[in-house]
């Protein structure tokens, strides 16, 4: 498969993003957060990820990894193009100058999401302590609300993990790749031809 066209790929990101971003004004743009050394480390992890929003569906890649002292997110098009680098540490969140476009959400914003769905519950509830922000845990379903309004909900499946983001109105869907060479070669600045229908999920997420 050829890759897509510079200019159709960020058309297609800044629709994407505005997306993400419908609703958000009316939030801060982030949470407290916990220490980063509150999350076992991990090596890379490639995933894929589903986007739905307003009956339409897109598809990128992510590449996570995380130490004691930081978290990083490197998104990528379905070709391996990086479009977007998130790094994240106990004293704030900040995209690299890498960039394809310029988002039009904060990184604060971003990370947020990223800290409700991956950290400890007693990490998360230590940090909202004394603040407008809540958290609540039933089984593997947490919600996420502001001054009573409901921010997000995080379900973990199996197989996968769904965000429902009910100020943003959509739905990510993060599934597993099995293999870790595009996340190697992507997290590392190379540019890899392997596109993301030729890797296999470990497993497949709920219909939305």
């Amino acid at each position: 498969m050829s890759p897509i066209p510079a200019k159709r790929l960020l058309v297609s990101c800044g629709a994407l993003c505005l997306a993400w971003l419908g609703g958000c004004a009316a939030m801060p743009d982030t949470s407290p957060w916990p220490a980063m050394s509150a999350l076992p480390e991990s090596e890379p992890v490639t995933q894929r990820l589903t986007f739905h929003h307003g009956g339409k569906t897109q598809q990128l890649l992510g590449i996570l990894r995380h130490d004691a002292r930081s978290l990083t997110l490197v998104v990528l098009s379905p070709q391996g193009q990086r479009l977007l680098t998130l790094d994240v540490d106990d004293e704030q969140a900040h995209f690299l100058a890498d960039a394809a476009f310029e988002p039009p959400f904060s990184a604060d914003w971003l990370a947020s999401r990223l800290i409700w769905s991956l950290w400890p519950e007693p990490s998360l509830t230590a940090a909202f302590a004394g603040t407008p922000w809540r958290l609540e845990q039933e089984g593997t379903t947490r919600d996420v609300s502001y001054r009573g309004t409901p921010v997000v909900r995080i379900e973990r499946h199996p197989h996968c993990l769904s965000i429902d983001d009910r100020q943003g109105r959509y739905r990510l869907q993060i599934e597993r790749l099995q293999t870790a060479t595009l996340g190697k070669a992507s997290a590392n600045g190379d540019s890899p031809n392997k596109d993301a229908s030729n890797n296999n999920v470990e497993g497949s997420c709920p219909t939305p």
